[in-house]
């Protein structure tokens, strides 16, 4: 069975494996039983809630008893226990010299290091690690308390839950509170919850007619670090090596006593150095709180071991866990680039993949120069290769995520540095502004508590040192922007290969309009006007749509804020964004008119307010050829498919009485594609069953936006490297 009580759950574990061995009349006995507990701390997710609430040392110590506790030190550990009853003869229970609890320490962590053949091989040959008695376990269930990190009960009346837990155990063991020689306590490093737990110590185990001997109190918290689940089962098994050795060990950090353990007047020893007991024999108490409400009071019996053998190191079959730095093993090798690890993004068009830079221990790096959109988005590829991509598994991964891949699923699943971001600032005092002293971006709002810059903010021109971090099979992606020192200015202008550098240039700009079947079409710059884009559009039928992309990418997209947006109600250019969907620029002509599309985009000031007013006017009204009334008079069709990897529809010719389209099959023999009425996708042609050819039965269904997965397949049964595609409409609408 599973349990969790907190820092209780070892304990609560040794609790119910006691009461599973014991022969009560209740069920039939276990012959042995197993209690284990482990805890691992493998990420950092929860350090800042427990740092919020206060539970862990500033000093990274546990400080527990000590004036200057202030919390505890996390650590990790597994142990197990392994327990059998007490051998029987003459329907006695007596004290034998076999094994009845097993462990093994190593360091910081506590694990079961053999199996059961192992154990029974060893009990005959009657040779022994050590051994112990558990007198009695109790386990009280109590939530009430103060808090989170204080037990039950305040002073005078101190805590009873943990009071009742013990006097009752002391009771089942059939033995007086004095017996008691010392308690191995729970001594988490809390300033109140120390001071109580002393003072229930001291209250359950002795009572004022009978103060002597003093109660021995100690924590091995403040050796090991508070490891939580396993803190219980590691304070029992430091009780039974101290009772075979027959000394008590000290308490760490304890310079000064606890003011509220009232010491003076309290029969309790709270251990500094190493004692020895009384006698060869002793009762040792172990207590185990969870915040939960848990109390859980074991009572063990041992004796000094005169005669102790070791047996030596018992290597464990089993693999060792590797936890972070170690990064739970090594990378699969179809994991790993070939060559180098490659971005690719926003900046260059999502093509020509640049490779990163090693920097050593498993470092990767790239910089990112940020664009006039004042954000980025990128994937890493492996070797420069489209179907090996680490990717955040979502849209607009933020730094710091998980690293999905290498795979050909992260399409639309890219790292987004955000240059636009920023945080809510708390409102100024007026003191300060009359000073003022607001820094630059909340000096010129209009409020108080006007927006501040995050740790991303940037500006056109900043640089942003991109990291793949690879440690085992681990792997994360984080950036952080290099000084201001190391801006770069934007080219206003192309080199002369036409081409942008890597994330150093300004985009280029296409118009993708329903008078081109929402091909796109490049804006030309103004070579006097810098920041100006210009395109013509020529309609061959009464009006169109458009929208402006960067740089080809439907993920930055200039759109008006509401659709069919015509010149007299332009408003605010939104984007580039990919929420643009339906939301159009309108041009109100004719057939055969022309218009001149101007974008015009520059930032107002240095703290990088964006202005990317669109305008258009009508040109002189072209003649309209006969072959232009014609084309006017037809609907268009598109041809998009797998040898454009789906991203660019392209126009299907009209020729003696159907459409056509040739292409050119490639290297895997086959290719697939759609139709799209329009070059709209959400108006598609397709079959009804995917890889349909002329050699199957299919229908032709559509125009329909549902058509995912539903492609005609070209190659599978024709060979031949070249095929033509004739869509044949007729009249009244209907498609054969």
């Amino acid at each position: 069975m599973t349990l969790d009580t907190d820092a209780s759950s070892g304990a609560t574990a040794l609790y119910l494996a006691a009461e599973s061995v014991q022969r009560k009349g209740r069920a039939v006995p276990n012959d042995y039983a197993v209690a284990i507990s482990a805890h691992l701390l493998l990420a950092a997710v929860w350090w800042p809630s427990h740092c919020a609430s206060g539970w862990l040392c500033p000093e990274g110590r546990c400080m527990t008893f000590d004036a200057s506790a202030a919390g505890y030190v996390r650590g990790d550990g597994v142990a197990a226990v392994a327990v059998k009853p007490m051998t029987l003869l003459d329907g006695n229970y007596v004290t034998s010299e076999e094994l009845l609890l097993r462990f093994a320490v190593r360091g910081l962590r506590v694990q079961l290091s053999m199996t059961f053949e192992q154990l029974s091989s060893i009990l005959h040959r009657k040779h022994y690690l050590s051994s112990a008695r558990v007198a009695e376990t109790c386990e009280k269930p109590a939530g009430k308390g103060a808090s989170l990190a204080s037990p039950h009960g305040l002073f005078p009346n101190l805590s009873p839950a943990e009071q009742e837990a013990i006097a009752e155990a002391i009771r089942n063991a059939s033995i007086s509170p004095a017996d008691v020689d010392a308690v191995e306590c729970h001594g988490a490093g809390g300033f109140l919850a120390d001071a109580i737990e002393v003072g229930s110590m001291a209250r359950a185990h002795r009572s004022e007619e009978q103060r002597d001997p003093p109660l021995l109190l100690s924590a091995v918290k403040s050796s090991m670090g508070n490891q939580i689940e396993t803190s219980g089962l590691a304070g029992f098994l430091k009780t039974i090596y101290s009772s075979q050795y027959g000394v008590m060990t000290p308490n760490l950090h304890l310079r000064q006593a606890n003011p509220h353990t009232d010491l003076s007047d309290q029969p309790v020893s709270i251990l500094s150095e190493c004692t020895e007991y009384k006698m060869p024999s002793s009762f040792v108490g172990v207590m185990s709180r969870g915040f939960g409400g848990s109390n859980i009071y074991l009572i063990t019996w041992g004796d000094v071991k005169f005669n102790k053998e070791s047996t030596g190191h018992v290597i464990s079959q089993r693999d060792q866990i590797m936890f972070w730095p170690g990064g739970g093993g090594a990378l699969e090798s179809d994991a790993q680039p070939a060559r180098a690890y490659t971005v690719v993004g926003t900046w260059s068009q999502w093509h020509d993949a640049a490779p990163m830079e090693a920097e050593g221990n498993g470092t990767y790096s790239f910089t990112v120069t940020l664009g006039e959109n004042r954000w980025e988005q990128f994937q890493i590829w492996l070797d420069g290769d489209p179907n090996r991509v680490l990717h955040p598994g979502q849209a607009k991964g933020y730094k710091n995520s998980n690293v999905f891949g290498p795979d050909s699923l992260g399409h639309g699943c890219n790292w987004l540095i955000d240059g636009c971001a920023e945080l809510a600032a708390a409102p100024a005092s007026p003191q300060i502004r009359e000073l003022d002293l607001l820094p630059p971006w909340q000096a010129n709002g209009d409020s108080a508590a006007s927006s501040k810059p995050s740790a991303d903010f940037g500006l056109p021109g900043d640089r942003y040192r991109v990291q793949l971090r690879v440690i085992g099979r681990w792997r994360t992606v984080t950036w952080e922007r290099l000084p201001s020192e190391q801006r770069v200015e934007l080219a206003t202008q192309r080199d002369q290969a036409g081409l942008l550098a890597q994330g150093q240039g300004q985009g280029h700009y296409y118009i993708a309009g329903s008078w081109n079947d929402w091909s796109l079409q490049e804006m030309l710059p103004d070579p006097n006007s810098p920041g100006v884009f210009l395109a013509t559009a020529s309609l061959w039928r009464s009006g169109g749509e458009f929208q402006i992309l960067r740089n080809r990418d439907w993920t930055q997209v200039l759109h008006p804020s509401s659709p069919r947006t015509s010149r007299d109600a332009l408003g605010v250019v939104q984007g580039p964004d990919d929420l643009g969907h339906g939301l159009n620029w309108f041009l109100n002509g004719r057939a055969g008119d022309a218009f001149r599309i101007e974008l015009r985009r520059s930032l107002e000031d240095t703290q990088g307010t964006d202005t990317k007013p669109v305008s258009w006017e009508c040109l002189q009204p072209d003649a309209v050829s006969q072959t232009g009334l014609e084309r006017a008079s037809r609907r268009s069709y598109c041809i998009v498919g797998s040898w454009t990897s789906w991203q660019e529809p392209q126009e299907m010719q009209w020729e003696e009485g159907c459409y056509r389209y040739t292409l050119q099959i490639g290297g895997l023999g086959e290719e697939s594609f759609q139709i799209l009425l329009d070059g709209l996708r959400e108006r598609a042609l397709h079959p009804d069953r995917p890889d349909a050819n002329p050699h199957m039965s299919h229908v032709l269904q559509g125009p329909s936006m549902n058509a995912h997965g539903l492609n005609w397949t070209v190659g599978r049964q024709e060979e031949r490297n070249t095929a033509g595609i004739i869509a044949d409409s007729c009249s009244c609408g209907q498609f054969q």
